[in-house]
């Protein structure tokens, strides 16, 4: 049975790199076409899916204003959440502000670098911190989940991808407090507990 846990340990670190593993990777993130129909893989990207992707990062990296939220970490399930008035795409939303210049460039590359695969597989999306990008002919959001290793991205309001991050939120709730935005409650009582 140990031998099945740590084969089972095994791939999923070779399937999804070093978020995993609790490493960062150092290359950047970039798609890769993995399936011709996604019927047939339910992990695998298509052409379409990783032009939607590159686009989207694309706009991380280009990004000189952004929205950025404090998320309070709840699935759109949870009815805690109900009691909250905004919300982005179904998850509670604390507080949000719009950044401009070398501090949204920043917020945006952290959120870009926080990405190390093209597959997410946490169980759960419990998003803390969430990103807004326009471009002249397309807005995008962005939902960080630390915990879940996972980042779901959208293009104007409609699911386009998640992919796996790694697990350090250090750099984003950092640049999060620099913007004048409070931290998610579980970051900010267990700073060194949360992933």
């Amino acid at each position: 049975m140990k031998i099945y846990g740590l084969a089972v340990f095994a791939a999923l670190v070779f399937l999804t790199g070093p978020a995993v593993a609790g490493d960062k990777d150092t290359k950047p993130y970039q798609c890769e076409v993995s399936a011709t129909n996604q019927e047939k893989c339910s992990f695998c990207k298509t052409e379409e899916i990783c032009a939607n992707e590159d686009e989207a990062l694309k706009a991380l990296v280009e990004a000189k204003t952004v929205t950025a939220y404090t998320l309070v970490g709840l699935s759109p399930q949870d009815p805690i959440g109900a009691g909250y008035e905004e919300k982005i795409h179904g998850h509670p939303v604390i507080a949000h502000k719009i950044i401009e210049g070398v501090l949204a460039h920043d917020m945006a590359r952290a959120f870009e670098r926080s990405i190390v695969n093209q597959i997410s597989l946490g169980a759960c999306f419990q998003p803390r911190h969430a990103l807004t990008v326009k471009t002249e002919k397309h807005s995008y959001d962005y939902l960080l989940c630390f915990e879940c290793v996972g980042l779901a991205i959208y293009k104007d309001g409609q699911f386009i991808a998640k992919v796996g991050t790694h697990r350090d939120y250090s750099e984003l709730n950092a640049l999060m407090v620099s913007a004048g935005l409070p931290l998610s409650p579980d970051y900010a009582e267990e700073p060194e507990q949360k992933h």
